[in-house]
């Protein structure tokens, strides 16, 4: 298992977005926007692409796509260019068509090294697909923690949906969405960790801007260990030892 890592700082946000093709009411902004469910969707079938330009060379190792609304049989494509404003060329990273999860919908790629790259491509593909979706993207770096975080660690899947009885004894359920809640205590971060990127989250994001949580940044299934969301009422970083301190994160699922 891979030690855990957090992604906060939204490049993607501030970006030029392009796209091979929109609807009026579901344009490529919508990746802009922090609700998911608020998608861009195309006009094309099967395929589809977008350009993100961040107006400048930009540090980064972490680009991530939630909110798919792709089949089993969907892939992704990831390309990242200092130069080229297609992104076509992805002479700093191409991840080449991998597939997109359907029961997680979404993708994210963790370069091995960060790249200083400008123009950040993604391609969609799925057989059969009327258009394709998706409801946010994430460009940026990522902050690797050095300790991972302690066992009695939780992930909860939290099922929105209601079920009453009725008079004649059935029960009736209404359906509704679900979503995950990552529940991990860190133990033993070090002074650097503390003074740079926590309290940086604790200031700049709080419980108002998105992160990106990767639980396991090893895993074979990124999408299962990973989540996007709300930081739960910020716990108070505690220092339990000399020179070690303790942080706990709650993070909600952003639908």
């Amino acid at each position: 298992m891979g030690v855990a890592c957090i992604a906060y700082r939204n490049l993607a946000d501030s970006a030029l977005l392009l796209a091979s093709s929109q609807e009026l009411l579901a344009p490529v902004a919508n990746l802009q926007r922090p609700d998911v469910a608020r998608r861009w969707r195309s006009t094309e079938a099967n395929t589809a692409s977008f350009v993100a330009d961040l107006f400048a060379a930009s540090s980064l190792d972490t680009v991530a796509l939630i909110g798919t609304t792709m089949s089993a049989a969907g892939t992704c494509r990831i390309r990242i260019s200092a130069t080229d404003s297609t992104g076509v060329a992805g002479e700093l990273y191409d991840s080449g068509a991998t597939l997109v999860s359907a029961d997680y919908n979404q993708a994210i790629a963790l370069l091995a090294t960060p790249v200083t790259g400008r123009y950040i491509r993604i391609d969609l593909a799925d057989p059969g697909a009327e258009y394709l979706e998706a409801g946010r993207l994430f460009v940026g770096p990522r902050s690797q923690f050095v300790i991972n975080y302690s066992y009695g660690w939780s992930v909860t899947t939290v099922d929105r949906s209601a079920a009453k009885d009725t008079r004649g004894g059935q029960t009736q359920v209404w359906r509704d969405n679900l979503y995950r809640v990552f529940d991990v205590a860190f133990e033993s971060l070090s002074a650097s960790e503390r003074y740079g990127f926590i309290e940086e989250i604790e200031r700049a994001n709080a419980q108002k801007d998105d992160v990106l949580f990767v639980a396991d940044a090893d895993s074979s299934s990124l999408a299962r260990d990973s989540i996007w969301g709300l930081i739960q009422t910020p716990s108070p970083i505690v220092q339990p030892h000399f020179d070690r301190f303790s942080k706990t994160y709650k993070i909600k699922e952003r639908l």
